[in-house]
């Protein structure tokens, strides 16, 4: 059984940014886990996100999905 283990980003946005930068990072795969507001000049927020790292056995090599590919082709009558 493997580790899980994460990868963390910290982003300081301002209000205007926040919505649409979280839905684009949520879309490649980031959680938000913190929110902590940020009183200096504008007030922005400074967020802290999470991922799952990539596991040595969730890597898949294309010569790996060619093959997957290849197996699932049905052979015709010639």
């Amino acid at each position: 059984m493997e580790i899980q283990k994460w990868e963390y980003k910290i982003l300081q946005l301002l209000p205007a940014q926040q919505e649409p930068r979280l839905n684009e990072l949520g879309a490649k795969g980031w959680e938000l886990t913190s929110a902590l507001r940020h009183h200096v000049g504008d007030e922005a927020l400074v967020l802290i996100l999470k991922r799952p790292a990539q596991l040595p056995s969730d890597i898949v090599f294309t010569s790996d999905l060619k093959k997957n590919q290849e197996d699932q082709i049905p052979e015709g009558n010639a």
